[in-house]
């Protein structure tokens, strides 16, 4: 049992929920417990007794604290948690480490950037440091904390956020620290905090009782009744100012009445002024040695105090043991405060000036030994610019890997501090390019205007030039100045070699169908591009904008649709040659399905989602799952359709966006639009929608569209010309994946079979009809038909929902890759959700199947 020191006075409570948590990770569970509570109430105490006690029962304990350097390093509390674990351990643990997914979580813990230049996304970073800490958890159980995560960069505070909401089945539990008093990270503390399953540990202050044990043991003597009453009042029973009070005590003996004013003069704020009275009366070297301690941070190397200090190294080792002994620093030796409070009151206290000269000591002390650049960036935002081009050039090149891994905030502060500096004239654009693209991330373009003007007017180097026209042009378009965003694309296209000026002309056509009056000549524009071969990236991604847009050209037809998308595919290559996150894949997909060609829009999709996988990107899977929705609607699976459009929703989740996804380019507003008013008596306008739309997907060609144009028209149509529309529907629908719509097809001509009299052709018709609807999962379909039958005097057997029939949505996706063969592992990190969640699922497959397990799972789907 681990001694309870005087920070744990009354905290049974407290302890008994952090050993709960520590026994429930043996058990299978992954607590995420908040400790929380103002400066001073004893949460770093708990979390200390909970790492020894997860220690003494075979946990591994990783540990970490935020702080005033780590908000400005990007994943730089998560480097402290995790790199000497996993860069520490023999190579052959370090490769299954970070095998799979987690191999994502290295730009996280040793920031380079991506092989081809492109930013990762943060989701995608977190979805590497998830499978790096589920890969630590296989070797044994794994506890996690996180001290004053109210000082902690915002990824570290994004990375917990999602964690908790996948750490189900994990052998890990979390341990969170934070100040309730601390504004500036409360948004997504309070996000972690609602998660279903978290646990929050509030200590409360001391009572009366406990105010006068500890009083007792700091002061060295029992209190006087009057005076342990005072102290209560004074420190509201907060441990570490009734500390202060007791040691304040134990040097200043008094009567009770002094006793009793002594203490009611030291409130919390005039403790924090008896802090630095106490450093003031161990000279200037203490002060100078915790001056360099505030700015510098924990743990930092004696010979950077030194320098800091402006001290000889032998008197800051001799200082910090007067440090120590005074019960301001942790240890002898140690570059740590007792308290965090004490290094808040020293910095509270530095003037503005005198702050700005430590950080540039600290800087010049940092560059001198070659620490890690993002350290010396932390100071030198603190520092006043001093004109060293060396000093931004640093700043930028943080700036730009903090961007690299998706924190624009924190690339926005290190870039404009670079500009401050000022850079180099030959890397004025550069830097004025990446600050552009951070703020356009935060959706600050007119900023990121401002930028991308100046960068583009700084230089002419002519690639660097099409670089910053394109993200001008877009951050234009987004002030809605499309006049001025073509206007900088057609001169940045004159100067241009070929591909880059097919590029640059590309994005000009597309932000020129934002101006009522350059539709026209836009939309010529891309349809000028159909003709390219696709030879290369920049022809693909013309083919691609032409695909999209002859597609929602009335006249279209399908087959040069597909035709054209294809060749803007390149059979995956267009995926591949991506620069971003689904830039300009889902629009020439989706150009295949709107053709009817569900083969080939399949074969783009499994390219997707291989690199949906290798990135890890939230914003690739989120297209893919939409537009494999649409595959799936379109062949009738509607219980597959159903589970993707869950993925899809958990994704914008994930994503941070309210939807994505793109309109229909037939239009199919209108046949609902035309029964919605047939219901209505608005008969005539009814049949005008409906002959429309019976136009336009006639011109379209493609078979799904068009027979559910020639469905609507013959319901809505003369009754005479219904049979001979349904039937030319249902010729259009033979050998297409387009079950559903020929499951409606069929039930609508199985009802004017039983109108004209044709009861046995109707009940094959309708039969057929609802074993086809059950199958694709469309119940009121399926039930329609049924009571066709009913009419009919058939006795047709009752809709029930059970083997696949009763599957959700999720759990048959789940039970579909399952039976491919995919591990739970593999399954959850295919869909992004836990193990444990995947467990779950196929546990109620299997009952709802009848199957003992995997081994049947095919069959049983198949049948």
């Amino acid at each position: 049992m681990l001694a309870e020191g005087p920070l744990l006075l009354e905290r049974e409570a407290e302890l008994v929920q952090l050993n709960d948590a520590i026994a429930a990770v043996h058990g299978g569970e992954a607590p995420l417990v908040v400790v929380r509570g103002v400066a001073g109430i004893g949460k770093t105490s708990l979390l200390d007794a909970a790492a020894v006690r997860a220690q003494r029962a075979g946990i591994t304990v990783l540990a970490a604290r935020g702080g005033a350097m780590e908000r400005d390093l990007v994943f730089g509390v998560v480097a402290q948690l995790l790199e000497r674990r996993v860069f520490g351990a023999p190579e052959g643990q370090r490769r299954r480490l970070l095998s799979g997914p987690a191999r994502l979580a290295e730009a996280a813990l040793h920031p380079g950037g991506t092989a081809d230049g492109v930013p990762y996304e943060l989701g995608a970073l977190n979805h590497g440091l998830y499978w790096l800490i589920a890969n630590l958890a296989e070797e044994s159980p794994v506890m996690l904390v996180i001290d004053d995560a109210h000082w902690a960069d915002t990824a570290l505070l994004q990375f917990l956020l999602h964690l908790a909401r996948r750490r189900a089945g994990l052998r890990v539990v979390t341990l969170v620290g934070a100040r309730s008093d601390e504004p500036d990270a409360a948004a997504v503390l309070e996000r972690i905090l609602v998660e279903p399953g978290v646990g929050v540990i509030e200590p409360s202050a001391l009572t009366a009782v406990g105010t006068a044990t500890l009083l007792g043991q700091r002061s060295g003597a029992a209190p006087a009744p009057e005076a342990a009453r005072a102290a209560y009042e004074v420190t509201g029973g907060n441990p570490f100012f009734l500390g202060e009070v007791g040691a304040a005590l134990r040097t200043r003996p008094h009567d009770v009445p002094a006793t009793v004013a002594l203490i009611r003069s030291l409130v919390p704020s005039a403790v924090r002024h008896a802090l630095l009275l106490r450093l003031g009366r161990l000279g200037a070297s203490a002060r100078a040695t915790a001056e360099a301690l505030a700015v510098l941070g924990d743990d930092a190397a004696v010979s950077d105090v030194a320098a800091v200090a402006d001290r000889p190294r032998d008197d800051v080792l001799t200082t910090l043991a007067r440090l120590a002994a005074s019960g301001l620093s942790a240890a002898q030796t140690v570059t740590r405060f007792a308290h965090p409070i004490i290094r808040t009151a020293i910095l509270s206290d530095l003037t503005a000036p005198r702050r700005a000269l430590l950080h540039e000591r600290a800087a010049r002390a940092l560059q001198a030994r070659d620490a890690e650049p993002e350290r010396v960036a932390h100071h030198l935002l603190g520092a006043e610019p001093a004109g060293r081009e060396r000093d931004a050039e640093l700043l930028a090149a943080v700036g730009t890997t903090a961007l690299m891994q998706g924190d624009a905030v924190t690339a926005v502060s290190l870039l404009e501090r670079a500009v401050a500096e000022p850079p180099a004239p030959g890397t004025v654009a550069r830097v004025r390019l990446e600050l552009g693209r951070a703020r356009m991330s935060l959706a600050d373009a007119t900023g990121g205007a401002e930028d991308l003007a100046i960068a583009l007017e700084a230089t002419s180097d002519p690639d660097l030039r099409v670089e910053i026209a394109m993200q001008l042009g877009d951050a234009l378009a987004a002030l809605d100045r499309i006049d001025a965003a073509v206007e900088v694309l057609e001169t940045a296209s004159a100067q241009a070699p070929p591909d880059d000026a097919l590029r640059l002309g590309v994005q000009r056509a597309a932000l020129s169908l934002f101006d009522p009056a350059r539709t026209s000549a836009a939309q010529r524009q891309m349809l000028d591009y159909a003709s390219l071969n696709g030879d290369t990236p920049a022809q693909r991604g013309a083919l691609a904008n032409a695909a999209i847009a002859l597609a929602f050209t009335p006249s279209a037809r399908a087959v040069d649709v597909i035709a054209i998308a294809r060749r803007a595919l390149g059979d995956g290559q267009l995926i591949a040659d991506a620069l971003a996150p689904g830039v300009g894949c889902g629009p020439p997909v989706y150009a295949l399905l709107l053709g009817g060609d569900l083969e080939g829009g399949d074969r783009e999709l499994t390219h997707m989602q291989a690199r949906a996988r290798d990135r890890g990107s939230v914003l690739d899977a989120l297209i893919y799952e939409d537009l494999r929705l649409e595959v799936c609607r379109q062949r009738g699976d509607l219980r597959l359709a159903a589970a993707h459009g869950v993925a899809t929703l958990a994704l914008v989740r994930e994503w941070g966006e309210h939807g994505v996804g793109y309109q229909d380019r037939t239009a199919s507003w209108r046949p609902w639009a035309a029964r919605a008013l047939a219901g209505l008596g608005e008969h005539d306008q009814a049949q005008a929608l409906a002959d429309e739309e019976l136009a336009l997907c006639r011109t379209w060609g493609a078979p799904g569209p068009l027979a559910a144009a020639l469905r609507t028209a013959a319901m809505l149509g003369e009754p005479s010309a219904a049979r001979s529309r349904l039937a030319e529907a249902t010729t259009l629908l033979e050998n297409t994946s387009h079950a559903l719509e020929a499951a409606r097809v069929a039930t609508d001509l199985g009802i004017v079979e039983r109108r004209e009299g044709q009861r046995t052709a109707a009940r094959e018709t309708l039969a057929r009809a609802a074993d086809a609807a059950l199958a694709c999962g469309a119940v009121a379909t399926a039930q329609r038909a049924r009571a066709e039958l009913v009419l009919l005097g058939a006795r047709p057997r009752r809709l029930r929902l059970r083997g696949i029939d009763a599957l959700t949505p999720s759990e048959l996706r789940v039970a579909t890759l399952a039976a491919a063969g995919l591990s739970n592992r593999q399954i959850s990190q295919e869909l992004f959700v836990s193990p444990k969640t995947v467990e779950s699922y196929l546990g109620r497959v299997y009952g709802k199947l009848d199957v003992p397990g995997r081994a049947g799972l095919a069959a049983a789907l198949a049948g």
